[in-house]
């Protein structure tokens, strides 16, 4: 009896052991699957947030490359919308996502008040577009990580 006792203890043993590394194989599979996921991702995102940085540089609180406009603001706007449906609305998360349409939102309304024009707009009438350029940065940062220090 007590040899069955022991020999079916093994066994129990055996399957446990089979079991418990089946699991643990199965979540290692997982957690490198979502690590490939979230690289190429990243990797993505970099590649299609550079562009939308670059056409931001407009609307730069500081020694902005040109006199802003509503003109200028109107093809700001298109472009951006070229952007989005062309190459990287896809890839924005809610929260850039978000900054991105309120930017936008803003860009529009400020154009439809303001009316198309080459008149140079002052510090005090961007100062909100800014705001809202600025909040986008800052959620396309925050979706590559890049203001944070790598976690090796």
């Amino acid at each position: 009896m007590r040899d069955y006792i022991v020999a079916i203890s093994g066994v129990v043993g055996i399957v446990l052991t089979a079991l418990f590394g089946l699991l643990t194989n199965r979540q290692k599979f997982r957690e490198d699957l979502q690590g490939k996921y979230d690289a190429t991702l990243h990797q993505q995102r970099t590649d299609v947030y550079l562009p939308l940085w670059k056409q931001l540089e407009l609307l730069a609180r500081f020694a902005p490359p040109e006199p802003v406009t509503t003109r200028r603001l109107h093809d700001l706007s298109k472009t951006l919308r070229e952007w989005f449906f062309h190459q990287g609305g896809l890839f924005l998360s809610d929260d850039s996502r978000h900054a991105y349409l309120e930017l936008q939102m803003t860009l529009v309304g400020f154009v439809r008040k303001h009316g198309i024009s080459d008149q140079e707009l002052s510090e005090t009438l961007l100062d909100p577009i800014q705001e809202k350029t600025t909040v986008l940065r800052a959620t396309l940062s925050k979706d590559i990580g890049s203001r944070k220090s790598a976690k090796f």
